[in-house]
């Protein structure tokens, strides 16, 4: 109970700080030991999601994007930035989070200086990178498709994973940093026979309207499951709903690949040319 004291108490500080109402003698029943628990629970899991977003994104707006694909959503309610979890219906104030998680420390957070090399990570299945290799090396891959496995060819990823570390701008080691959502994207588009923009927007547009339709599905089973009163009817419908959660994330996973690769895909061809740049300066001193 201590720590609930002592949580109402630094609610009420931040209330009084930004000029909010507080209850002095609160009425009533008040929350369950089961509603604080949960509610704990829920502030835990935001905050490792926001650390990990904070890991992939390379400004403040693609956080925002990154969590809102997790499910999150961001409110401004009476002037304080709130977060809403996607199984927890109330907006949290970031402050409550705390110091490391307002905006500001954020973007601060995202913003702070990388290492100068990049040690690359294993992504691609084997077999996969086998076959992606090969229709690249056998003139398959067109257009934007053609420059984005270039890309991964001269840094080594394919068609065999080299384990040395490549020294790189600014710009492409943030892109290394997001070498999993590349070679995803990459896997799913050769699987599809994507190899324009067009086609790619086309089925992401396919996945999302599928996402979209199992997100209904699953709230409606929740909905019905929270005002069902027989417990074993209750249990069925939220096992009906939590049976769709793997696909919703597999869907989830694959549209923010995409997704990452349609927003850049006109800057593969510029890291291609300072790559071939470099690879041919490496070779003059050698």
């Amino acid at each position: 109970m201590k720590d609930i004291y002592q949580l109402r108490e630094v609610s009420d500080e931040i209330c009084k700080e930004y000029g909010l109402s507080i209850v002095e003698k609160p009425q009533g029943k008040g929350q369950s030991r089961s509603q604080y628990y949960s509610a704990r629970s829920y502030i835990r899991e935001i905050k490792k999601d926001i650390d990990a977003a904070c890991i992939r994104a390379f400004t403040v707006k693609d956080f925002v994007q990154d969590m809102k694909l997790e499910g999150y959503s961001f409110e401004e309610v009476e002037g304080l930035d709130c977060i809403v979890h996607p199984n927890y219906d109330k907006p949290i104030p970031l402050l409550l989070l705390g110091q490391r998680y307002s905006l500001d420390c954020i973007e601060q957070r995202i913003e702070k200086e990388e290492v100068r090399y990049v040690p690359l990570k294993i992504v691609y299945k084997q077999k996969d990178a086998d076959r992606i290799y090969g229709q690249y090396k056998s003139g398959m891959f067109k257009g934007f498709m053609k420059e984005v496995v270039k890309f991964q060819v001269l840094l080594g990823i394919l068609p065999n994973y080299s384990a040395t570390k490549i020294k790189l701008s600014k710009e492409m080691r943030k892109e290394c940093r997001k070498l999993d959502l590349i070679t995803n994207a990459t896997t799913i588009m050769a699987k599809n026979d994507i190899d324009t923009l067009e086609k790619l927007e086309s089925y992401v547009d396919l996945l999302d309207k599928q996402m979209n339709g199992l997100l209904a599905q699953r709230k409606s089973l929740y909905s019905k499951s929270y005002k069902e009163k027989d417990l074993i009817a209750k249990a069925k419908l939220s096992k009906e709903a939590k049976v769709l959660t793997p696909d919703i994330k597999v869907l989830r996973s694959q549209i923010k690949s995409l997704d990452y690769i349609r927003k850049r895909s006109s800057k593969y061809r510029e890291y291609n040319k300072q790559l071939e740049q470099k690879r041919n300066l490496d070779k003059q001193r050698a």
